[in-house]
């Protein structure tokens, strides 16, 4: 391990520096528009089609986890070419899965899963 690496485990291995890089990774995500709650069409979603859009691949596999009640899925479905998109859209939410699948259930590209990834 290089010197500079075993310097900043020196400063970082203790409580409030550990609290302090945490509350960095959140706001970081935050800013990246992960787990901001916000709309797709102001979240980093937006983003991400402007991406996929920009650089056309054969076939793309898209996953949307936590779908609620398919925002992003209509997002991709309104502003991208939908032939080249796989898009598996996972929410566990009975609910938000019911809206989900009376919107999408019948579209080709959109795989719906009524289960959650991860344990939170």
């Amino acid at each position: 391990m290089s010197v500079l690496k075993r310097a900043c485990s020196l400063f970082t291995g203790n409580d409030v520096s550990q609290r302090l890089l945490e509350y960095n990774v959140k706001f970081s995500h935050y800013l990246m528009g992960i787990g901001a709650g916000t709309k797709v069409s102001t979240s980093g979603e937006l983003g991400l089609v402007r991406m996929i859009n920009e650089h056309p691949a054969e076939r793309l596999c898209v996953f949307d986890v936590g779908a609620n009640v398919g925002q992003f899925a209509t997002l991709i479905h309104e502003q991208c070419d939908n032939s080249r998109i796989d898009l598996h859209s996972f929410e566990p939410g009975r609910e938000a899965f019911s809206q989900l699948s009376s919107k999408f259930g019948e579209t080709k590209q959109v795989r719906l899963n009524n289960v959650a990834l991860g344990a939170e």
